[in-house]
């Protein structure tokens, strides 16, 4: 001000300037004096124009870092599943799944919330004695190869066909019946040789029994509209792979113990070997006798059996039950083939972020670019610019309204606290004020007279 007095001084004629008053005002203190409105007005556009700024800046980092300069990074889990990391918290894992275990851990894990897409290639045989047999043999397997991708219901061959089979393989009579389905399957309603898939959390054993409590909640039958479209997981845990083939719980034990003693009992009729109805003591005549087994094995046409010997047969009593009781998978270890697994899987992302908007606008682009030879061009090219208008103006408004929000939310809380000092300084002095009033009306009291 020195200064500007010296120039005002310099330039008037008379130099009078001594009445000269100057008054300073800066935007502190122009913004002290508004009134309220005023104010939150100026705090929203302030606010505004920083998100803008915030928003477009944070956006420009993120295209750059985690999107262009990201690094594709490929990781392998514990059972040899290949891993590849991309940008915005999503994977895929690729593996190699083996059709003759039950239930195979891929080691692939998924966290309640993710969203996954999932589809198969490949195929597997039923059973690997009937190929080995057929070959020996010079002529056409009894049955075909089961695509593990196909949707619609696959048939081996007609059952008379089956039937002139004798069975045998690996220790057993396997006869694979007709097959859309089996009653006797780990998912009866599935197809037989269907792709089963459940997710279980650690130190928790798989479900194979379909009558055990809870076992259509968790176990999943994977159908070829999985391959195309992304679905939520309802629980965390480790992803397990199995064929929808035959797994020998109690009941079906039971039940083919029984069908194998009346096919025994019909067989030593017509053998004139029959025991007056007295089914325990069947299998007594069979042992050691390896042409009266085969004789058996080729006429009676039993499923489910064990033959450790030549001259040896299991198909009833404790030794059968404890046997397959203890050998569940039997009918899982004659496949033959191998599955690829391809797991699409998108990270949940549990805060609002350039990230979220990102991949869903890819994940419906790609969706988009898939359906370009079902839809018209017209179509998708409007598809994508509804893409580019939500992610470039709806996207920014919604953030430009947190922003505003926000600022509004720190007026509010400034108010707050400007009032509390305000009624903090305000009872202090006014018992300063009261107190001094006292002290003044004391001091006006005339004093006694001393007359």
């Amino acid at each position: 001000m020195k200064h500007l007095r010296e120039v005002l001084q310099a330039v008037s004629p008379r130099k009078r300037l001594r009445d000269l008053s100057i008054e300073e005002e800066d935007l502190l203190n122009a913004v002290i004096e508004r009134s309220r409105r005023e104010q939150l007005r100026l705090c929203t556009l302030l606010a505004l124009a920083v998100g803008c700024l915030i928003f477009l800046v944070s956006l420009a980092i993120f295209l750059i870092h985690d999107v262009v300069l990201y690094r594709n990074d490929i990781a392998v889990s514990r059972t040899g599943a290949l891993m590849p990391r991309k940008a915005c918290q999503c994977e895929q894992a690729l593996y190699l799944f083996n059709t003759s275990q039950l239930w195979a851990d891929t080691g692939i894990t998924l966290n309640e919330g993710d969203r996954v897409k999932i589809s198969v290639s490949g195929a597997f045989h039923s059973s690997l004695p009937q190929l080995v047999r057929a070959a020996r043999e010079n002529r056409r397997p009894p049955y075909a190869w089961l695509d593990a991708s196909a949707a619609d219901e696959q048939r081996f061959v007609d059952t008379d066909s089956l039937r002139e089979e004798p069975g045998g393989g690996a220790g057993t009579g396997r006869q694979p019946s007709v097959v859309a389905g089996s009653e006797e399957c780990i998912v009866p309603e599935a197809r037989f040789g269907a792709i089963l898939y459940q997710i279980v959390p650690d130190a928790e054993p798989c479900s194979s029994d379909h009558t055990a409590a809870g076992f259509a909640e968790r176990v999943q039958v994977l159908s070829p509209d999985q391959g195309r479209e992304f679905r939520p997981v309802t629980r965390s845990g480790t992803l397990y792979l199995a064929v929808n083939d035959i797994y020998l719980n109690d009941s079906i034990i039971e039940r083919h113990e029984r069908a194998n003693r009346l096919a025994a009992q019909r067989f030593f009729e017509r053998h004139a070997m029959a025991h007056d109805g007295d089914t325990t003591l069947l299998e007594k005549p069979l042992a050691g006798d390896p042409k009266l087994i085969d004789a058996f094995l080729a006429e009676s046409g039993i499923e489910l059996y064990h033959r450790p010997h030549r001259d040896t047969l299991l198909f009833a009593g404790w030794r059968f039950r404890d046997y397959f009781r203890h050998n569940r998978e039997v009918w899982f270890s004659d496949n033959l083939g191998q599955v690829a697994l391809s797991v699409d899987i998108r990270r949940r992302i549990r805060f609002y972020s350039h990230a979220l908007w990102y991949r869903s606008l890819e994940t419906q682009l790609a969706a988009a670019i898939d359906e370009r030879h079902d839809v018209p061009v017209i179509r998708t090219l409007g598809r994508w610019l509804l893409l580019m208008a939500e992610f470039f103006i709806a996207i920014p408004l919604l953030f430009f309204a947190l922003s505003a929000l926000a600022a509004m939310l720190i007026y509010a809380i400034s108010a707050l606290l400007l009032w509390l000092i305000r009624g903090f300084i305000a009872l202090p002095l006014s018992i300063l004020h009261r107190v001094e009033r006292r002290r003044l009306r004391r001091r006006s009291r005339p004093g006694p007279s001393n007359e």
